[in-house]
């Protein structure tokens, strides 16, 4: 994920693409603080999500070892 540690401003937007071409990869992004449910990313798709508080929200890609982690940081 890239910006994996993106600032943003209390309510704005931010958008997850899936953007990897292996055929069939579908990534799951879990929020650890439980903003949102699973979110299922396909190909080409994308995941939004408003954050309104200020903070440090910390997210990942659940499979692939749990590997790819990031974290929010709203001001």
């Amino acid at each position: 994920m890239i910006p994996n540690t993106p600032t943003i401003c209390a309510g704005e937007a931010l958008n997850w693409i899936n953007i990897q071409k292996a055929p069939m990869l579908t990534y799951t992004l879990v929020s650890e603080d439980e903003l949102w449910g699973n979110q299922s990313i396909s190909y080409g798709k994308k995941f939004s999500y408003t954050f309104d508080t200020p903070g440090n929200y910390s997210y990942y890609c659940s499979g692939y070892g749990n590997t790819m982690r990031g974290t929010v940081t709203v001001t």
